[in-house]
């Protein structure tokens, strides 16, 4: 039953389109391009997408398996951070060819600026937050609930700490949105009876409005705005027909990993070797290398079973 609350093909699908629609709003800083400025201001919330769906199969996992999946973390964190520290040598390697100054203070800047060392990396270190408060708290607490509430406080001390070292806006803007996948899954009937009543949703999109509209005397209550709409699109989904076809399925398979390598070429292809001047061609470049890339990556990792 909680399998057709948010169908596996839904989020299979949609993670292609997120890490595409990412992509697109990043390039928006490098570029002119009018589409990707419009991506541009919908991309917070894209990303709180893509934490609801990796906190709705966190949980949704862990109901199926219970400690079977729990023993299987330390593997899935692994499956995380490897990518991501591979991408992160390779991505020093080519700032050393092209001339470009290294971070020496990698952990330091991390912790207390939010400065990732491998570019627009935040959402990955969010991810490993999360799923190691996960992994420890569902094995330790005497229930689910005290480990959901658990999960709640980390984000919250997390999103306190980011603010008071003045990390980027976007660390902390949908930090809870991976908690709310969690409940989704977790008490999903509740929830997605309650959104079938139509006052439910007008009052609920009312509350994401004025968050926005009054965002700027409080930016905080972007907060808000991003546990609530991934809850609402997640349910909206269920009344449209997802787009498919051969190119669809190759983003899906490896969102990821072009989440990872793509702000290497954003930053690279126009560097001090490398600068590609046109605008459409550095980011079909862009795209391209990006995906080419994610492929090689996975691919690899697989093959030399790390």
């Amino acid at each position: 039953m909680k399998t057709a609350l948010f169908p596996k093909e839904h989020t299979f699908w949609l993670k292609g389109i997120l890490a595409m629609m990412i992509v697109c709003s990043h390039l928006s800083y490098a570029t002119d391009i009018l589409a990707f400025s419009l991506l541009n201001k919908v991309g917070t919330t894209v990303v709180a997408l893509f934490l609801f769906i990796s906190g709705y199969g966190l949980m949704y996992s862990f109901m199926s398996s219970g400690t079977h999946f729990l023993s299987q973390m330390p593997q899935r964190i692994w499956n995380i951070f490897l990518p991501m520290l591979v991408a992160t040598l390779v991505y020093f390697l080519w700032c050393y060819l092209d001339g470009k100054a290294i971070e020496t203070s990698i952990l330091s800047s991390l912790l207390y600026e939010g400065k990732t060392p491998l570019p627009n990396a935040w959402f990955i270190f969010v991810l490993l937050y999360n799923y190691i408060l996960f992994g420890l708290l569902f094995r330790y607490c005497s229930s689910r609930s005290y480990a959901i509430l658990g999960i709640g406080v980390g984000n919250l001390l997390f999103v306190l700490w980011a603010i008071a070292h003045t990390y980027e806006r976007a660390w902390w803007a949908c930090a809870f949105s991976l908690l709310t996948g969690m409940l989704y899954a977790y008490r999903g009937e509740i929830w997605f009876t309650m959104l079938r009543r139509k006052w439910i949703t007008f009052c609920l999109c009312t509350i994401v409005m004025l968050c926005y509209a009054f965002r700027a005397h409080c930016e905080y209550l972007i907060i808000i705005a991003h546990c609530i709409l991934p809850l609402l699109i997640v349910v909206w989904l269920r009344f449209f027909v997802l787009p498919t076809g051969k190119v669809l399925n190759f983003l899906s398979i490896y969102s990821y990993e072009i989440y990872l390598v793509h702000g290497i070429f954003i930053s690279l292809l126009r560097g001090n070797t490398l600068f590609i001047a046109s605008d459409y061609l550095y980011s079909i470049l862009v795209i391209s290398c990006s995906c080419i890339a994610a492929y090689l990556l996975q691919v690899s990792l697989k093959r030399l079973k790390i």
